[in-house]
């Protein structure tokens, strides 16, 4: 017999309302620590009785401990390193100097045992070498991200910049042919160059998404190093800063007096809220943060002057530098803060690549008893009794069959399904165009031979639960949507059935940009699984 299902993706989950108890899972948790002294030094020596661990301002007790160091019998494990760079913020001069400290490390210090990864954003994510652990093709791989051509975000800024130069210059034209000229003009500048940053932050926030996926949820180091030069929360802020402080001068009659009759109704810094990442942000970071992923970033040209061509007053001038600045580091000090990690402005790549790898070769490993609802880097603190710098990297948490399922279908738009024990296959009609979307009619094949029914009276019983994810190949890919069906079958038609493949049938809708469809089909009797991916 071929069962012929059809369901939407959307559905609406009814939650119980009745609870007469709460169950709270105890479980353990292990954190990798950096201890350091006041002066940046690593300390080693420390035992179990040097620590002490706060969940939820609660103390916990430390049921595991042991000081991995580089060199002796407790060898640190080995090492996931994906190496990001972000051409799209990243000048030619620093690149190159970057990459040439980027090789010489990795050729010195990388374990045999260690993987590397190398992805590049421009800003859209272009994977230069998956996963490896041949040093020539890292090598190769770095080679061939010194040719990459730049972005375009500073010579976005750079216009930007000369655009404003343009306005106040004809503002301070006192001559008798004179056009007319507002204030307003230099915010439709500001505005639309912070909405250039923004479109491309935001997919550089897809592309980290995307580098988060590819750690898997595995008990190993994994280590993820950005280098670029800034990722700014609220992109474009910078020109917004600088608007508010020479808004301040014209209301004040300080400066360029034709612009005081449109100044007054400006309000650049409420005009700056308008471009924020900071949401997708914070949803990277966690993801880090459940993967045990611990983020380093790198920021070359932090310590040289940002400042643009407008050449103006000195407190204008010095506070857009200033915002720009401070911009830079603050998406960089999420992630870094979140994680465990480190952010390093304007140091030489081979002094921060030398203090990286201090950190890489010698850690705690603390495990303690606690809840399962307390696993974030708020939640949990460690210190030591003598009041040392601590840094606390989260170990990805155990995982449940849904989510280990969910983690590999994502997984699987940026490799091959290594798996497919239910034997799925895939097929689809032409993709249909819905205004800026496509949608898929996809037929999802399974086998009936391969589920574990059940057989109940005169029924044969059981289920599958279905997962669908669409995404780009590059790492970009939408949430998980699962969705659950209950068989029951008359037994006499079993034999029927025999050899044979049920249908289930969605329509799936494609953002812009997504081009691959990544499936699941979970099997409830015997809790088997099929993947699959096909393209459009």
């Amino acid at each position: 017999m071929l069962a012929r299902v059809t369901i939407a993706l959307l559905f609406v989950a009814s939650l119980a309302q009745a609870q007469t108890a709460e169950t709270v899972e105890v479980t353990v948790t292990n954190v990798d620590v950096v201890v350091s002294d006041s002066k940046g030094n690593p300390v080693r020596g420390l035992t179990k009785d040097d620590f002490e661990v706060l969940q939820n301002g609660n103390r916990r007790e430390i049921t595991n401990f042991a000081e991995l160091s580089k060199g002796t019998a407790s060898e640190p494990a080995p090492r996931r390193l994906l190496v990001f760079l972000d051409n799209s913020s990243l000048t030619m001069p620093r690149r190159r100097a970057t990459v040439d400290a980027l090789k010489a490390w990795m050729a010195d210090v990388v374990r045999p045992t260690d993987s590397i990864m190398i992805v590049s954003s421009n800003p859209s994510l272009n994977v230069r070498q998956e996963w490896t652990r041949d040093p020539a093709k890292v090598a190769a791989a770095f080679d061939a991200l010194e040719k990459e051509t730049p972005g375009r975000h500073e010579q976005e800024r750079r216009r930007a910049d000369q655009s404003m130069k343009n306005v106040l210059a004809r503002a301070q034209d006192e001559g008798g042919n004179v056009a007319p000229v507002s204030f307003d003009e230099l915010m439709q500048v500001a505005r639309f160059y912070a909405q250039s940053a923004m479109q491309d932050s935001t997919i550089l926030m897809r592309s980290l998404g995307g580098v988060v996926n590819y750690f898997s949820r595995l008990p190993e180091k994994k280590v993820l190093l950005i280098v670029g030069e800034g990722l700014e929360v609220n992109p474009g802020y910078e020109l917004f800063a600088y608007l508010h402080v020479l808004k301040g001068q014209i209301d004040s009659g300080l400066a360029y007096p034709r612009l005081q009759p449109s100044s007054v109704r400006a309000a650049p810094l409420m005009d700056a809220t308008q471009y924020d990442i900071g949401k997708s942000l914070r949803s990277i970071s966690q993801a880090a943060v459940q993967k045990g992923i611990v983020v380093y970033a790198l920021n070359p040209g932090q310590n040289d002057s940002n400042s643009g061509t407008v050449e103006l007053t000195a407190p204008a001038d010095v506070t857009a530098d200033f915002a720009r600045t401070t911009g830079a580091m603050t998406g960089y000090q999420i992630l870094t803060g979140d994680t465990g990690g480190r952010g390093y402005f304007g140091a030489k790549p081979n002094v921060a690549f030398s203090l990286i790898q201090r950190d890489l070769d010698s850690y705690y490993s603390i495990g303690f008893t606690g809840v399962s609802g307390g696993r974030t880097p708020e939640a949990i603190v460690v210190k030591t009794k003598a009041g040392h710098r601590v840094r606390e990297t989260i170990a990805a948490a155990p995982l449940s069959t849904d989510e280990l399922v969910k983690d590999t279908v994502i997984a699987n738009h940026l490799n091959a399904p290594a798996a497919n024990d239910l034997k799925i296959v895939l097929a689809a009609d032409p993709p249909v165009a819905e205004g800026e979307k496509r949608k898929l009619a996809l037929k999802v094949l399974i086998p009936i031979d391969n589920l574990a029914l059940q057989k109940q009276g005169n029924e044969m019983t059981g289920g599958f639960t279905v997962y669908i994810s669409t995404g780009d190949g590059k790492g970009s890919a939408s949430d998980v949507s699962t969705q659950t069906h209950q068989i029951r079958w008359p037994a006499e038609a079993m034999a029927q059935a025999k050899g044979r493949s049920m249908t289930f049938n969605v329509d799936v809708v494609f953002e812009t940009g997504r081009s691959q469809v990544s499936v699941a089909v979970v099997d409830q009797g015997s809790e088997r699984v099929g993947y699959a991916v096909t393209k459009l």
